[in-house]
C-alpha cells in the first residue's frame, strides 16, 4: 500500500515538494491568502488525492470529503474555487493542452456545466424513461452517468448493478449526444439496456421502471 501510494503522489506531484508548496500558494491567492500555509496545503492536498483516486470526482463528493476532513476552517465557497482549480488541473494533464476552449469543452463532457436542464427528466422527452433513446436519464457528465449508475439497484434482486457502456447515438428530439448501457446483475446476466443523456445541470433523482436510486 506505501508503494501504491507512492507512485500515485509523484504521478500527481512530480515535481515533488517544490510542485505541492507553488500550487498550495496558487490556490490561496485564489482563495485571498486568508488561510495558513497548512491549512491550504491540508485542504489541497486532500482534495487533489482523493480527485486523482476517485471513480467519483463530483463536486458533492470531493467537497464533501473536504468537509469531513477540514470541518469549517475552509469555507464551502472557498473549497468550490479549490475544486474548480484541482479540476482544471486534472484536465490539463489528462488532455496535455492549455487550450481554454478545448478544456472547458472536455469539462463540460465529464463533469457536466452550465449546460441542459436541471430536471429529473429531459422536457420533450417521451417513451419510457431511461429504456427509449427518446427519453434517456439527465446526468451531470460523464462522471455523473457513473455515480447514477452506482446508486442504481435492481429491485428484482435487490441489488446493485454492473454496467458496461456499447456507443453513442442521437435522436431528433435531443440535444447533444446519448449513451447506451448495458446493465448486468452480480452474476453478470443482462438485465436491461438504458439510455442516459450526460450534458445537464444534475443526475436525475427517478429510477427507471424496475431500479431505485440507493
Amino acid at each position: 500500500m506505501e508503494k501504491l501510494q507512492k507512485k500515485i503522489y509523484f504521478d500527481i506531484f512530480p515535481g515533488g515538494e517544490k510542485q505541492i508548496v507553488k500550487e498550495a500558494e496558487d490556490v490561496n491567492h485564489l482563495v485571498g491568502d486568508k488561510y495558513s500555509k497548512d491549512q491550504i496545503r491540508k485542504a489541497y492536498f486532500h482534495m487533489i488525492f482523493l480527485f486523482f483516486i476517485a471513480d467519483d470526482r463530483s463536486e458533492e463528493r470531493i467537497i464533501g470529503s473536504s468537509k469531513i476532513n477540514m470541518g469549517d476552517q475552509i469555507t464551502e465557497e472557498d473549497t468550490l474555487i479549490m475544486y474548480g482549480y484541482i479540476k482544471d488541473r486534472f484536465l490539463r494533464h489528462q488532455l496535455g493542452t492549455e487550450n481554454s476552449e478545448a478544456l472547458q469543452g472536455f469539462s463540460d463532457v465529464m463533469f457536466g456545466g452550465n449546460i441542459g436542464y436541471d430536471s429529473d427528466e429531459i422536457p420533450g422527452g417521451y417513451g419510457n424513461f431511461g429504456y427509449s433513446i427518446t427519453n434517456p436519464i439527465p446526468t451531470k457528465g460523464i462522471n455523473g452517468s457513473h455515480v447514477y449508475l452506482r446508486k442504481l439497484k435492481f429491485l428484482a434482486t435487490g441489488k446493485e448493478i454492473k454496467w458496461g457502456r456499447t456507443g453513442s447515438y442521437s435522436s431528433d428530439n435531443i440535444e447533444n449526444k446519448i449513451d447506451k448501457y448495458k446493465l448486468f446483475d452480480i452474476s453478470g446476466d443482462d438485465i436491461a439496456t438504458i439510455y442516459i443523456s450526460p450534458y445537464h445541470r444534475k443526475n436525475s433523482d427517478k429510477a427507471p421502471e424496475g431500479f431505485e436510486l440507493i
